[in-house]
């Protein structure tokens, strides 16, 4: 034995070769087993020993027969291989061990070795990190190595290594796959990825400087930049703090660098603040998410205690109760209160001044100004106040309280509310285009409201010239922000086509839209006739 073993490779042999007068040469017969596995060559030893009739040994003595593999490994030259992002095309390489088992292909007629491929997506998917490819390579006439080209996308993300295979299957004789028929490729990511440590940062007003981080996440082998700002939200440049820019440079292998925002410190008791702060301009990198980030500048001189919110809940006017503040009503209101920063309140006194369209005002019971602790952040606490409003219709008036922490005082609060009702008309003036069978043009058809106070006592709704040749064909829903929808128009007025008819939907209208007859211009109630389709 050597590398190739007895019983498996070949078989063992021995025996005695007698030479005649006049012979020079003798032959030795092995049998060889074909291995149908791709081994490589093999190796055995033959010896001559123990000559007689007064011959000698003269060397070679020993030979050493060479098992050729009739077979071809056709492979990859390793289980995983990697490729930057930006390398824009993996070249893989594929083997094929035993080229000299290869056929010659001298005709058309002659079928040469060749194996088949294809990639398959793991992390990384085709079409976005790389793109799918297959095929077929064949090996012939001594050909060692074959090459797979697959692109490689440099989508401009930063989101670290993706993974891919390519596989090797359907091989042509005499060629067998091994040992490596799948080859794992990873993607590794070259683009540098710039962003805020976190989106959101805090600090206490008196903290003096906020220290704010960058990182560099991805490829960090290379020299990158990005430009940092500083500036207003809700806190005031000079006054709350200083805003402050400039370039941040990371070189080969840093991985973080860091800025600094000074702050400006004041006695006022005051709301959270708020400082905006943004990445832009990158060099050899790309801004990610966060790119931008807030700076809170956190109160902590004092409570500060602010309105949250108010609840009519009775009323002494005539026509009452209708949920509005009437001119001269007696009213009954629950006052809510919270802690929106700073330190925690141990115990809230609210005093209702009679002033700005108050008047005779009284905590009900007397205790009602006690509100007890308020936590910062904490939910908020109601208490009932007594009052008559005065002022004329649209006048607006201004609860004002002054509180107190036990018996310091930690400011004013104020409420606003209009007297009586009044009416606002909001209005897109955009064509909606009614379409067959589908959704309208645009859908939905938005009109912003705001600004209308504390109550909603009514609201109407008006379709302004609508032409069409079959209007129970028209459904229309009105759907306010939180969801709720109302049903004002559907399969009415048949086929009876109509041309500009102005349309106002009203609760306290008298008439309806009619099923079967043809729609006119005015007033009706919301209708409805089912059954009605969804609505997308």
């Amino acid at each position: 034995n050597g590398t190739a073993l007895s019983g498996v490779n070949y078989s063992n042999t021995f025996g005695v070769l007698s030479f005649t007068n006049g012979e020079t040469i003798k032959s030795i017969s092995i049998p060889l087993i074909n291995v149908t596995n791709v081994t490589g060559n093999k190796l055995f030893t033959v010896s001559l020993s123990a000559p007689s009739g007064g011959a000698k040994l003269t060397a070679p003595t020993n030979t050493v027969v060479v098992i050729q593999d009739a077979d071809a490994g056709i492979s990859f030259n390793t289980n995983t291989i990697s490729f930057l992002k930006s390398v824009g095309t993996a070249l893989i390489t594929v083997v094929c061990d035993n080229p000299r088992v290869e056929p010659q292909v001298l005709t058309t007629n002659d079928i040469p070795l060749s194996v088949n491929f294809f990639t398959a997506d793991g992390t990384a998917k085709a079409g976005i990190d790389y793109q799918s490819v297959s095929g077929t390579l064949v090996f012939t006439n001594g050909i060692t190595t074959n090459t797979v080209s697959v692109p490689i996308y440099n989508n401009n993300l930063v989101n670290g290594n993706h993974t891919f295979s390519v596989v090797l299957t359907n091989v042509t004789a005499p060629g067998q796959i091994t040992p490596y028929r799948t080859l794992s490729v990873v993607i590794v990511e070259s683009n540098a990825g710039l962003r805020f440590s976190q989106s959101a940062y805090t600090i206490f007003k008196n903290g003096v400087l906020a220290n704010i981080n960058v990182y560099r996440t991805g490829f960090t082998d290379s020299v990158v930049s990005v430009d940092y700002l500083v500036t207003n939200g809700t806190a005031i440049n000079g006054v709350n703090f200083t805003a402050t820019n400039g370039t941040l440079v990371f070189s080969n292998g840093v991985t973080t660098r860091s800025f600094g925002v000074p702050i400006i410190a004041n006695s006022q008791v005051q709301p959270n603040l708020i400082a905006q702060m943004l990445l832009a301009n990158p060099t050899n990198g790309f801004v990610v998410t966060p790119g931008t980030a807030t700076l809170t500048i956190l109160e902590n001189g004092g409570s500060y205690v602010v309105p949250a919110g108010a609840q009519i809940t009775s009323e002494s006017g005539a026509g009452a109760p209708n949920g509005i503040l009437d001119s001269n009503e007696t009213v009954s209101v629950l006052f809510a209160f919270r802690d929106s920063a700073g330190l925690n309140v141990t115990n809230l006194n609210a005093i209702l001044l009679a002033s700005n369209g108050v008047v005779s005002p009284t905590a009900v019971p007397a205790s009602a100004t006690n509100y007890g602790p308020l936590t910062v952040y904490g939910h908020s606490v109601s208490r009932r106040f007594s009052f008559i409003a005065t002022g004329t219709n649209t006048q607006a008036i201004t609860p004002t309280f002054k509180l107190y922490d036990n018996a310091k005082f930690i400011g004013t609060a104020a409420f606003n509310f209009t007297i009586g009702t009044w009416t606002t008309s909001f209005t897109n003036t955009n064509i909606i285009t009614l379409r067959d069978n589908t959704n309208a043009t645009p859908y939905p058809s938005v009109i912003s409201v705001s600004g209308l106070g504390n109550s909603v006592v009514k609201a109407t709704v008006t379709l302004n010239r609508l032409t069409h040749s079959y209007p129970a064909d028209v459904d229309a829903l009105l759907v306010s922000p939180s969801g709720t929808n109302s049903l004002f128009m559907a399969n009415a007025g048949s086929g009876l086509g109509v041309t500009n008819v102005i349309l106002t939907f009203d609760d306290a209208a008298t008439n309806s839209l009619p099923q079967s007859s043809r729609i006119t211009s005015g007033t009706n109630k919301p209708t409805a006739f089912f059954p009605v389709l969804p609505f997308p």
